[in-house]
């Protein structure tokens, strides 16, 4: 950025006797000396829940706007969870538009999302789903968590929009196709049986029902 080279560092601070996460911000002009500058940002866990260390941060620029993202750690109640600002870079400081952050995803926990640009010039990143088993039967089975699909970023009304990435198609297998079935609030259609993975389109009419949901 305007020739210098940055590094950013999770870290956690201690402010008026309350932790709090921060990113840690230093500079090079070679890749090779670098000088501490100052924190980039920190959090106000009082205010956002922002928890007292980041992890894995992230930083970002898209459409001209900064992405900041950090992994909150976990802590006794409250489980890791990747959260993000969206804001301006100048005079080595993050300035964001708004103070509250906003979670990566809001279901299955998306951790620690590594970017990277394609080469088609758009956003990607993948990122670490966390198992829910213990650390007993991870030691068991000899591995833990799983790999995220790759997905492509974009900032729509200061807010990631992600969608899975286009290259995925190639991997498509053979398209299987159901016709209209109707349904009774009592009724469960088996879709996917016997398949691990599978990309669904459905195109549902509620009728008079208030709600559907898909497992």
């Amino acid at each position: 950025e305007g020739g210098d080279w940055y590094m950013i560092v999770g870290f956690g601070i201690e402010s008026a006797n309350v932790q709090k996460g921060a990113v840690l911000l230093y500079k090079s002009v070679d890749l090779r000396t670098w000088k501490y500058v100052k924190p980039l940002f920190s959090g106000n866990p009082e205010a956002d829940d922002s928890g007292i260390f980041w992890e894995m941060p992230v930083f970002w620029k898209l459409n001209g706007k900064y992405i900041l993202l950090v992994n909150k750690v976990p802590q006794p109640g409250k489980p890791a969870v990747a959260m993000y600002w969206v804001g301006a870079f100048a005079n080595d400081t993050f300035v964001p538009d708004d103070p509250r952050p906003q979670k990566l995803e809001a279901v299955n926990r998306l951790l620690s999302p590594s970017v990277c640009m394609d080469q088609q010039g758009r956003t990607v990143a993948i990122a670490i789903i966390p198992d829910e088993t213990s650390a007993e039967a991870q030691l068991k089975q000899g591995w833990t968590h799983v790999y995220s699909i790759p997905r492509t970023w974009e900032l729509k009304n200061n807010r990631i929009a992600q969608q899975p990435h286009p290259q995925l198609e190639t991997i498509r297998g053979q398209e299987t196709t159901l016709g209209p079935k109707v349904l009774l609030p009592s009724d469960t259609l088996l879709i996917s049986a016997g398949k691990k993975q599978v990309e669904i389109e459905v195109v549902a009419k509620p009728g008079k029902a208030s709600s559907m949901t898909l497992t």
